[in-house]
């Protein structure tokens, strides 16, 4: 009976992630699976519109439904929570390179959007550093993702679909109000910030190893701009002084 039991549920299993290839077990009415069949396909979508709507808007209404049709029947998504279905989704377009996207930015594009996700229900418990009391320093808050693209998927719309590669740095980042904040950044902004994600703690030690980054002289000049630049961030929330 439990042989049995574990085949139907396989065999029902398969029906809904295809119904439109795969046979309806036995015994199972037609009327109360296409319920079942709505029911979680729709589940599944209402997480992935929500969280990827421009993509959703810049690609046809069929070709989009064929990507989330796809993804229901072929991905095997590794965790079992809901608010992870949508980076699951991203997965299977960056792991698939046969999908039929037109547009070159269309998964960085998606990644930007999933990052907001990713960012506001971003746990924070556990990520706390530990340095000892006597030493002060300088480190990333924990939501932060220090982003690089090749294109400036924070302005793609409707009204702007680049045709040029333009590399584009941006943070996204939960505020002490629990905002996520979005903000367009340099690139000796992001080498730096990148320098306290590897682990330096100390303002000038990290502008001391940019400045070898850039071959400029680590003189007044450049430290005046650098530590303008690490009280920006400090004051913004991107680095915490501790």
């Amino acid at each position: 009976m439990l042989e049995q039991w574990q085949t139907f549920q396989v065999e029902f299993g398969k029906y809904l992630r295809d119904p439109a290839q795969q046979p309806l077990p036995s015994g199972v009415i037609p009327r109360r699976a296409k319920v079942y069949e709505d029911l979680l396909f729709n589940n599944v979508c209402g997480f992935i519109n929500s969280c990827f709507p421009v993509c959703k808007t810049l690609i046809e209404e069929d070709d989009w439904l064929t990507l989330s049709r796809g993804f229901f029947r072929d991905w095997r998504c590794h965790s079992p929570r809901f608010n992870d279905i949508p980076k699951e989704f991203l997965d299977y377009l960056i792991s698939d390179m046969s999908l039929e996207i037109d547009y070159p930015w269309f998964i960085q594009l998606a990644h930007y959007e999933w990052v907001e996700l990713a960012v506001d229900t971003f746990d924070e418990s556990g990520s706390e550093k530990h340095i000892p009391d006597d030493k002060p320093a300088i480190h990333v808050t924990p939501s932060l993702h220090n982003l690089i693209y090749d294109w400036p998927v924070h302005q793609i719309s409707h009204n702007f679909l680049p045709t040029e590669i333009q590399q584009t740095f941006l943070l996204v980042f939960r505020t002490p109000s629990h905002e996520v904040s979005f903000t367009q950044i340099n690139a000796p902004t992001s080498a730096l910030i990148n320098l306290f994600e590897q682990g330096y703690i100390d303002s000038e030690d990290a502008l001391s190893e940019l400045a070898k980054k850039m071959n400029v002289p680590f003189n007044s000049a450049f430290k005046t701009f650098g530590f303008d630049i690490v009280k920006q961030l400090l004051d913004q929330g991107v680095l915490i002084d501790t």
